[in-house]
């Protein structure tokens, strides 16, 4: 249900996010026009800082809980742990689109026609 409604989502933490992914936002952040006129010190805090926010987007845990705003995934996890007295960990999580993955068969109604015609 979390993962339906945040589509942005797409590691389970921060730690699972891959270096080349982090490295291309920080180019990608570091290259915006409003930060060019910014002196380098300041330059480094701006970029990290919006790196960890749109880290934070791309992580489950790290999403706020859609039935309770003011309870992030992970913190709903340890209040159920203490709950129940059990490890819960979420380690991979699946997507699905609605019609991602079907094969579309393309065919020529025309042809279909013949072939039943044929087969008469």
């Amino acid at each position: 249900m979390q993962i339906a409604a945040c589509p942005n989502v797409e590691y389970v933490s921060t730690m699972h996010i891959p270096d080349e992914t982090i490295n291309l936002e920080k180019t990608i952040e570091s290259g915006k026009e409003d930060l060019q006129n910014k002196p380098i010190e300041m330059l480094e805090k701006i970029v990290e800082g919006r790196i960890k926010k749109r880290l934070k987007e791309l992580s489950l845990l790290d999403q706020m809980f859609i039935r309770n705003q003011d309870i992030t995934v992970e913190d709903l996890i340890n209040q159920n742990i203490a709950i129940l007295g059990e490890n819960i960990k979420i380690r991979r999580f699946v997507r699905f689109v609605l019609g991602e993955g079907e094969e579309n068969t393309k065919a020529n109604f025309a042809d279909e026609v013949a072939d039943i015609l044929n087969k008469k």
